[in-house]
């Protein structure tokens, strides 16, 4: 929507729906822009994002970093080496998948973001930092990866949307107070590993691991088998290892069923969205994935 303003005799106009754009620099080799609510942060290789302050008003806590906090979206351009002290607490994102450079996540750099429903951790992060994703309002999962070794007192402190929690690494050290006031399940290697760290142990779920990284992992809980940490953390188990074993092999190249119904992946068994178009018979679902990968076969 254009206006126009008259100054003596001068017409001049201007965009009033135009989006903004800042910019800056964010850091040893970081460098940011803002341009309406897509925040973008480039860095060089290697690069140390500076840590900010932490602010608070009546509203709650938010970061004294220069991109501000209105921002829904966030894209990393080149090898960050970390998520610093607050950098994006209080902010707006709804999702956040972070770059496999970074090695640490800092204190409060994802707290109080009340609308953040998925977060991405890679296999590179070593260490997570107190109040990290404390107040976060609607994740419900969130996966800490083999390579995380150090996790903080408080992370997900009055995160209460929180329902799972899963620790890849049989290892990792959680501080005493790592778990408190968190009201979900947490998935561990062993008891010891989560027990006393804020949570009762009837939460604590204790699993292992069958498999390998090429052909597929599957997840045992007491005697119930789950054919992925998905389906885990969702409840949805195997009658037995072998129809386990079957539903992973099967998985490799997209053509498993269960329960008698047909899914595109396991992470669609895992949220119950089995597909609407149904394969009638197993030789169809093979004619199918040879050629497109895909389910689209109608009723019949």
């Amino acid at each position: 929507m254009k206006k126009w303003i008259f100054v003596l005799g001068l017409v001049l106009s201007f965009n009033a729906n135009a989006e903004t754009m800042t910019q800056g620099v964010c850091g040893t080799g970081c460098s940011w822009i803002k341009n309406g609510t897509k925040l973008t942060i480039t860095a060089e290789n290697g690069a140390v994002m500076d840590d900010f302050e932490e602010l608070e008003d009546e509203r709650g806590c938010y970061t004294s970093a220069p991109w501000g906090t209105d921002f829904t979206e966030v894209e990393f351009i080149g090898s960050i080496s970390n998520i610093s002290n607050n950098a994006f607490q209080g902010s707006s994102i709804e999702q956040i998948t972070i770059p496999n450079s970074v090695t640490s996540i800092g204190v409060n750099a994802f707290s109080w973001t009340e609308n953040l429903s998925s977060v991405n951790i890679p296999n590179s992060v070593t260490s997570i930092g107190k109040w990290a994703f404390a107040k976060v309002g609607n994740l419900t999962d969130i996966v800490l990866p083999v390579s995380v070794t150090t996790i903080a007192d408080r992370v997900f402190s009055l995160s209460y949307n929180l329902q799972n929690i899963v620790i890849e690494n049989p290892n990792a050290v959680l501080q005493e107070d790592a778990l408190i006031t968190f009201l979900g399940n947490i998935y561990c290697q062993s008891l010891d590993q989560c027990s006393g760290k804020g949570i009762d142990d009837e939460k604590i779920k204790i699993y292992t691991k069958e498999g390998n990284d090429i052909d597929g992992y599957l997840y045992k809980v007491g005697d119930d088998y789950f054919a992925s940490r998905d389906l885990m953390i969702n409840n949805i188990k195997c009658d037995n290892k072998k129809q386990c074993e079957s539903l992973l092999a099967s998985a490799q190249n997209g053509i498993f069923s269960f329960n008698g119904k047909f899914y595109e992946s396991l992470n669609d068994l895992a949220h119950h969205e089995h597909i609407k178009k149904r394969i009638y018979t197993i030789e169809e679902a093979n004619q199918v994935a040879g050629k497109t990968n895909s389910f689209k076969i109608k009723y019949r």
